[in-house]
């Protein structure tokens, strides 16, 4: 009853819309935002799974910990909206807003965020294995500690990008440019790090056991502590 309560409760809110977002965000109704999360309550463990909220206005809603499984977020507005520790799995995001929104420790298996604004947007912790960033911009953003093993990011401009303590195992990053990336305490095991530009990146204690940097650019490299058994770098 109450996941069905706050499913009608979320689509009200919802169409609390503003005139002319873009042009004159004064005229931002803030009401619906409001009502939400005066009555959201993050201990309710919601199930909100494969709802339709294509398009929808949730800047600044709070998600914490909801099971959003399945649902449609495409073209959405989400700016600021929190979604901390919830389960995204199969979410569609595609085309979304997701300024500054945050995702920490939350479940985006098999999420397609294809196209998304992802600046200031926040991963920490996240599980984005199978996860669609196909058309999203990925440099300077955060995403210490996530799980992106197996990942192909080849050729992708990650410059300047958060990867410290994530699971990048045998990830794909053949050409990247990973200039000024910090990649602390990641786990590189069996990643293809072929061709990728490594200059001024932050690799110290990170795991690049069996790894490939064959005609990887390491000018100004942070190794200490770093693991390179079994590495090619011949």
């Amino acid at each position: 009853m109450a996941d069905q309560q706050a499913a009608n409760l979320l689509r009200k809110c919802s169409m609390k819309k503003w005139d002319n977002w873009n042009n004159n965000p004064r005229n931002l109704d803030l009401s619906g935002m409001e009502e939400w999360n005066n009555w959201y309550d993050d201990e309710s463990n919601l199930d909100l799974s494969g709802i339709d909220l294509k398009g929808a206005l949730l800047f600044n809603f709070i998600f914490d910990n909801i099971n959003f499984s399945g649902v449609n977020f495409s073209g959405a507005n989400l700016v600021c909206a929190m979604f901390n520790e919830a389960n995204l799995s199969g979410a569609n995001f595609s085309g979304a807003n997701l300024v500054c929104a945050m995702f920490n420790g939350a479940n985006l298996s098999g999420a397609n965020l294809s196209g998304t604004n992802l600046t200031d947007t926040h991963f920490t912790g996240v599980n984005l294995s199978g996860v669609n960033l196909s058309g999203t911009d990925l440099a300077g953003k955060n995403f210490s500690d996530s799980n992106l093993s197996g990942f192909n990011l080849s050729g992708r401009d990650l410059s300047h990008t958060d990867f410290s303590g994530a699971n990048l195992s045998g990830a794909n990053l053949i050409g990247a440019n990973l200039s000024n990336t910090n990649l602390n305490s990641a786990n590189l095991s069996k990643a293809n790090l072929s061709k990728a530009n490594l200059s001024n990146a932050d690799l110290r204690d990170a795991d690049l056991s069996n790894a490939d940097l064959l005609f990887a650019k390491l000018d100004n490299v942070q190794w200490l502590g770093a693991n390179m058994k079994g590495c090619n770098r011949s």
